[in-house]
């Protein structure tokens, strides 16, 4: 396409949005999507030479030019060479001021509003405030839309108080910071978007094109922002999955194309990108690549006997970072912020600086040369923070970004089993059930100051129930390490969480000297949801099964966690824990630990290359328990290195197998090798059998020689 059709194209559209050009976000929904954006720009560069000359032929299209710059590449100290980029060719400082002019002429005789700053006319706020929420700055954006849920206050604060919040909830993100100050109402605007759009969703399976239609959501928002679809429907699994998507595949180290699943009424069908063919499933699948990785663009074509579907996936070009944290799914690095988390970053040639904080410089990988299963050459940088705060600056001959990898702004809950040598005391039963003995230990986590006052918000909005039973207890803030951008608190169980009436009984209430004579706790023994709620809709629960304890079992782990406390804390029933949540559960677990957190990190890493522990999903998460039984005399040594929580479960078993004088104490060893800590235990010979026919049924792999 010519620049004279884009020109018609986007004069007639924006000729449709008279009434509306004075609101912020007016013009999001006339920017191209990616792959035409990509068309659009190549278009520029090709006339730029004779446009350039003459800036007013095309008024509409350098409209439009600012608009997309600003969606898809916004900095606020980094338009320029955006813009140089896509015209090939840099630009003067006269030409600049030139261009400048043009445009925001343009902008008053279109009818668009140009704004000022400092007296100043403002052209990269003028384009950011048409053009919608950046997104590079989406995700973090999504966080504010999370606070103005609890907040209904939120759209009458004063500016003052506007300004405050920003620098509390963003602390160190910069960029960030000043395009909420200084674009509020464009945030205003596109808040309440998010928040009836929230409301749609509750319950609605809703894809990507009908939420675009319905609101200001651009297709990008929900196709390369994961967090989107978490703050739109938060108390569900349903994803969108109508697009192909770019992964690394960190096991094989090679990367992948996520392929959609097709409904089984165009079937048969099959996949072509470039040179590869796969038959298309009614299931989602991946198709391995290799070189195709660094193109600008993928061209991938559905193929079926009625129709050819033509779909694009943005390459990595030169370089690209994974978010193996996620799966291994590829980012977008216009953000500059990105979730905590472990990546990957693959390149064509060497890059040329890297500098990282925050991160364990002895575990991170630089430009190591890898080979591509056709052959290709390109070079692997691996990241593993071990702080809560962490920045890798990457300079690629001119390419130089700076990114920010920082826990998330919203609130968050945690359940753990028990405190020190009970944190294992379950047995995960199907259907995401525990077996427990207590009541579990209820964590919430929420940023500094996110309401007026914390600790009375807790208090006023979130219950703890039982079925649904309200708990009697109370929130209590807990002190941990210091943290200058959350604030933690626990759950205190009541004397007696939970009462019922005695219904037979007689007499008078007097108070509380005789509540015993008319209420009394209940056999809670069975089948519970045991839930944390508060308006306006946060739900967070765990299913639990809560068992009589066993007598004199608990003395058999009376030396635990001690060493081993790392798989009690990645056992717990959330499956699996980012960094700063570890060092957190170390101290609500066990606080008297003395291991240190560099030490913690080295076990985790330990683990990771023996292939017992792997960085899955968002966060840490176990992968398999290993033990080895070996014969001395009338003994067996039973050594064992993985979930404590099976090894719970056996002594249980063994309870009423053998009996409970004959169960004997665990010991925490550290191997020889690389002085990683596991469990032994020492018995009698003739309960062999037991233990093999219970590790075959917990799927515990038994190796016969020790690998740690």
């Amino acid at each position: 396409m010519i620049l004279e059709q884009w020109e018609t194209r986007f004069s007639v559209e924006i000729s449709k949005k008279q009434k509306d050009l004075s609101k912020p976000g007016c013009l999001i929904s006339i920017i191209p999507i990616h792959e035409e954006w990509d068309n659009f720009t190549n278009d520029v560069k090709d006339i730029w030479p004779i446009w350039s000359k003459s800036l007013d032929e095309y008024p509409y299209s350098l409209i439009i030019l600012f608009a997309g710059l600003a969606f898809f590449e916004y900095s606020e100290k980094t338009f320029w060479p955006r813009f140089f980029e896509v015209l090939g060719s840099d630009i003067s400082n006269p030409q600049q001021v030139r261009i400048t002019k043009i445009y925001s002429d343009n902008l008053r005789s279109v009818g668009l509003r140009v704004l000022e700053k400092n007296n100043r006319i403002s052209y990269v706020g003028s384009a950011v405030f048409h053009a919608g929420i950046p997104l590079s700055l989406w995700n973090d954006f999504l966080e504010l839309c999370e606070w103005a849920v609890w907040n209904e206050n939120w759209k009458s604060i004063t500016d003052e108080e506007w300004d405050k919040l920003i620098k509390k909830l963003f602390f160190g993100i910069s960029r960030l910071r000043s395009f909420l100050i200084d674009n509020r109402e464009t945030a205003k605007v596109f808040i309440k978007e998010m928040l009836d759009a929230r409301e749609i969703c509750k319950d609605k399976n809703l894809t990507i094109q009908d939420l675009a239609n319905i609101c200001l959501l651009r297709t990008e928002y929900l196709e390369q922002i994961p967090e989107t679809l978490e703050f739109l429907r938060p108390n569900s699994n349903v994803t969108f999955e109508g697009c192909a998507k770019l992964f690394w595949n960190d096991r094989t180290g090679q990367p992948t194309l996520y392929l959609p699943s097709i409904d089984k009424s165009v079937l048969p069908a099959y996949w072509q990108i470039e040179e590869l063919k796969q038959t298309a499933r009614s299931t989602p699948h991946e198709i391995n690549i290799s070189s195709e990785i660094f193109k600008p663009r993928l061209k991938i074509k559905l193929i079926s006997q009625a129709n050819e579907e033509i779909h694009f996936v943005n390459g990595i070009r030169s370089w690209g970072l994974f978010d193996i944290s996620r799966g291994g799914i590829w980012v977008n690095t216009n953000r500059e912020n990105l979730p905590l988390g472990n990546y990957l970053l693959i390149s064509k040639e060497k890059i040329d600086e890297i500098k990282c904080s925050g991160f364990d410089e002895n575990e991170n990988i630089y430009n190591e040369r890898i080979t591509l299963k056709d052959g290709t050459v390109c070079y692997l940088s691996k990241f593993w923070p071990n702080k809560k705060y962490a920045e890798i600056s990457i300079r690629y001959k001119t390419d130089s970004r700076k990114l920010i990898l920082r826990r998330k702004a919203k609130i968050e809950s945690k359940f753990f089993i028990g405190e020190g040598s009970e944190a294992a005391n379950f047995i995960k039963l199907e259907n995401n059930k525990f077996k427990i003995e207590g009541l579990p230990i209820i964590c919430i986590s929420l940023p500094k100051e996110y309401f007026k006052d914390n600790k009375e918000e807790l208090k006023n909005r979130f219950k703890v129930f039982l079925g649904e039973r309200l708990a009697n207890g109370t929130w209590s803030k807990y002190d941990i390490n210091q943290d200058e951008e959350k604030e933690f608190y626990k759950w205190d169980w009541g004397y007696k969480p939970f009462l019922e009436f005695k219904a037979n009984e007689k007499g008078s209430y007097k108070g509380l000297q005789n509540i015993n004579k008319f209420f009394n706790s209940p056999d809670l023994r069975g089948e519970h949801i045991l839930s944390i709620r508060a308006f306006p809709g946060f739900y967070d629960s765990f299913n639990v099964y809560l068992e009589h304890t066993k007598k004199g079992v608990q003395y058999c782990f009376s030396e635990l966690p001690g060493d081993y406390l790392l798989w009690y804390i990645i056992c717990q029933p959330s499956g699996s824990f980012k960094w700063d949540e570890i060092m957190f559960a170390k101290d609500i677990i066990c606080p008297t630990s003395t291991i240190s957190n560099k030490e913690m990190y080295a076990m985790l890493r330990g683990y990771s290359d023996l292939d017992l522990i792997a960085p899955k999903g968002k966060s840490w998460k176990i992968l398999q328990s290993v033990a080895q039984i070996i014969n001395f005399d009338n003994e067996c040594v039973l050594n064992y290195c993985g979930d404590p929580s099976k090894i719970w479960g056996l002594f249980r078993r063994l309870y009423h197998e053998i009996g409970v004088n004959n169960l004997v104490p665990i010991k925490v060893k550290r191997t020889e090798k690389n002085g990683l800590p596991y469990l032994q235990m020492r018995w009698n010979l003739n309960i062999k059998d037991n233990l093999l026919n219970y590790f075959k049924s917990s799927d515990i792999k038994i190796e016969e020689t020790w690998k740690l």
